[in-house]
This record gives structure tokens, C-alpha cells and sequence, in this order.
């Protein structure tokens, strides 16, 4: 089951990650510093069939910020810092977790200002029990790091046991690895009218990494009038409809979102603070205002609620 994860302050991507973690391999964050505060973002969680809203399953927060990484070689060098949380209400512990449990988290460094990434992991404890299908339970690690153009990747199934170092068509996450700014630039300028829309046919790709494969995606692209609720204004949003590229074999679920550059949204809202971050941002951020994950009935919606800036102090 994949999510995928935007850098609110300059990065998209899956909504991932779980409570528990292999021993070790999160000791490596404490080598970011943050130089300034960061930005968060809250969203409502909810679960939809037939356009209908059935039930508010839970809440995701997202959290971006710039500061300092120590590299292996004991060197300080500019960096992002991105962490993503998605929690139903229940308590995954509970025998009995309902139809929807998701507890997941995912966090990613990345160099500054290439969004080359260094460091990710993804903790993620699903249980869903659809309506018309049997129960699926995903509990897993799945984590890597980028050194000198090397992959050291690692993935354990906290149900199997199972631990593998194996990633299938690894060289074109290392590709994506490298490509998020040039994506983010590129959406920012298909919104502001510099590049035209994106369509399956265009020469436009990311990748994810679908069950220990990475896969390419195809993008198709639109405007559309957008509410925004954090500041009460409507706003022309860019509608991204994303789904397995036609050159792709297998399946892997749809996504749709709807984002805004982040220093339009703070113009929009004429509030200080959001003007503030933004213009501490760079130019091509985008901020996620609506996404919509296809599941084999219906769709889970993640809808932005509030947006505002903190420092780096405990993570999310």
C-alpha cells in the first residue's frame, strides 16, 4: 500500500511510517540540527464512497524544516529535515481495530538545495477490512540511505520476520533520489502558466517503491477553483492526478491532489506569518490543500485544516 509524500516546504512524496522501528535505525536523526522554525501542517482524515463522507478515521500532520547535517565524514552540510504522521483514532495494540487502522511515519533528509536525499525511512502499521474484500495487515520497516551514489537499503516485516537488503530497479529511486527539485520546480511552473499541463504522454515520471519495486507514475494535470480552509479564501489550484505509468506492469493505487504554490497561499492569506515562511522558502514549494487515495472501494481523503510555523523541537 503506498502513499505519497509531498515536502510541504519543498517536497512530495507517500503518507507512511509506524510506532515501532528496527533497533538503531532512527538513532541517525539526531545528527540534524534545525537553523530556523519549520513549517507544519495538519490535515483531517477521512473515508469516502460514492462521493459521500462515511467517516472521519483520523488526522495526519506533516512537518518541514532547514538546518544542518552531519555526513559520514563528520561534516556539517545544509539540509531538510521532512516528517509525515498518519493515526486513525483507534489503538493499534486493540484486538479488535475496525475496518481502518493506519498508524504510520515517515521521515526524510534531504541535501540543501538539491533535495538530493540522504536519509529515509517508513514505519508503517496498516490493518484495513474493507466492506467487500477480507482484512490486510502491512507492519513493516522499509528504510535507505544514499551515500556517494550507493543505495544502502533495509526492509523488515514485523508480522513474517522477513528481512531483505534486496530492492528490485533500484538505480531509478537513486534517479528519483535526485529529480525531486527539478519535479517540484515543474509543477510550480505548470501552475504559474510557464509549462504546459502535464498529461501520461508527456515526458513526465516519478517513482515509487510499490511492495520492494520501484515503479514509474504518470501525471495528468488541470486547474480548478479550490476553498482553502486554514485561511477561509478560494483559490486556482493545481489538480494532479497521479497513476501507474502505462510503461508500468502490476497495479499500485491512484492518487489525485490539489496544491498551491506557498508563497501565493501566503499572499492570498495576508497573514504575516504564513508571508514570513514562505519568503524563507524557496520558490518552488508546494502546499498540499486536498488528496484523495484510491482503495479498492472508495477513497481515503486527506483535507489541510491549519498551517503555521514552529520550531524543531521533538518529532511529530
Amino acid at each position: 500500500m503506498q502513499r505519497i509524500y509531498v515536502r510541504i516546504v519543498g517536497l512530495m512524496l507517500v503518507l507512511c511510517g509506524s510506532v515501532q522501528a528496527a533497533p538503531g535505525k532512527h538513532a541517525d536523526l539526531d545528527r540534524f540540527q534545525a537553523s530556523k522554525n519549520g513549517v507544519e501542517l495538519t490535515y483531517q482524515i477521512s473515508y469516502h464512497v460514492f462521493g459521500l463522507k462515511l467517516m472521519r478515521i483520523g488526522e495526519a500532520r506533516s512537518y518541514s524544516v532547514e538546518g544542518l547535517w552531519t555526513n559520514d565524514e563528520g561534516e556539517p552540510v545544509p539540509a531538510f529535515y521532512s516528517e509525515v504522521r498518519f493515526d486513525t483514532r483507534d489503538d493499534p495494540a486493540a484486538d479488535d481495530r475496525g475496518r481502518i487502522s493506519i498508524h504510520n511515519r515517515m521521515v526524510a533528509v534531504m541535501s540543501n538545495p538539491e533535495l538530493k536525499t540522504m536519509l529515509y525511512f517508513k514505519d508503517a502499521n496498516e490493518y484495513l477490512n474493507p466492506f467487500f474484500k477480507g482484512p490486510k495487515h502491512e507492519y513493516y520497516l522499509d528504510s535507505y540511505s544514499i551515500n556517494e551514489g550507493n543505495i544502502d537499503y533495509f526492509r523488515e516485516d514485523y508480522i513474517t520476520g522477513e528481512k531483505t537488503t534486496e530492492l528490485e530497479n533500484a538505480d531509478a529511486l537513486l534517479q528519483q533520489s535526485h529529480a525531486i527539485a527539478a519535479t517540484l520546480q515543474r509543477m510550480s511552473n505548470v501552475y504559474l502558466g510557464n509549462e504546459d499541463a502535464l498529461t501520461p504522454d508527456s515526458d513526465f515520471r516519478v517513482f515509487f517503491n510499490v511492495a520492494g519495486e520501484v515503479k514509474p507514475f504518470a501525471a495528468k494535470s488541470a486547474m480548478e477553483r479550490f476553498k482553502v480552509k486554514p485561511i477561509n479564501q478560494k483559490m486556482d489550484a493545481l489538480r494532479v492526478e497521479i497513476r501507474l505509468a502505462p510503461e508500468a506492469e502490476g497495479k499500485a493505487g491512484d492518487l489525485t491532489l490539489w496544491g498551491v504554490p506557498f508563497s501565493e497561499l501566503a499572499a492570498t492569506s495576508g497573514k504575516a506569518e504564513l508571508i514570513q515562511l514562505a519568503d524563507e522558502a524557496p520558490d518552488w514549494s508546494m502546499i498540499p490543500l486536498r488528496m484523495n487515495y484510491k482503495r479498492p472501494v472508495g477513497y481515503i481523503r486527506c483535507h489541510l485544516e491549519t498551517i503555521g510555523g514552529r520550531p524543531f523541537e521533538t518529532p511529530l
